[in-house]
């Protein structure tokens, strides 16, 4: 986050992790569902595995999301989780948004 946030200026708790769209398009999609794998995300955002790759690398270096690599005999698997942190940084992203746009929602 970039800050922690005051009465008059709820610009502080927008997350920056969360500024890009498509980073906080797959929060949101993670936050309604505990985990999902990659391709799964990809298909619920629209991303290209390119894309989805590169989002998910930012948010996981933030601490906003996990990775977990799961092998199984003939497949492997990445499940993509929200972390308690990315949880809370897009509550408070979302309500500083909602702050700033007021009437516009």
């Amino acid at each position: 986050m970039t800050g922690s946030g005051t009465q008059d200026d709820p610009s502080t708790e927008l997350d920056d992790a969360l500024s890009s769209p498509r980073r906080l398009l797959i929060c949101a999609v993670l936050q309604k569902r505990s985990d999902l794998d990659f391709g799964e995300l990809g298909e619920a955002t629209g991303l290209s595995k390119s894309s989805l790759s590169k989002h998910l690398a930012m948010l996981t270096r933030s601490g906003h999301v996990t990775l977990e690599r799961i092998s199984t005999p003939g497949r492997r698997r990445t499940r993509v989780a929200l972390t308690n942190m990315g949880l809370a940084a897009l509550s408070a992203h979302a309500s500083a948004l909602r702050e700033i746009l007021g009437d516009f929602l």
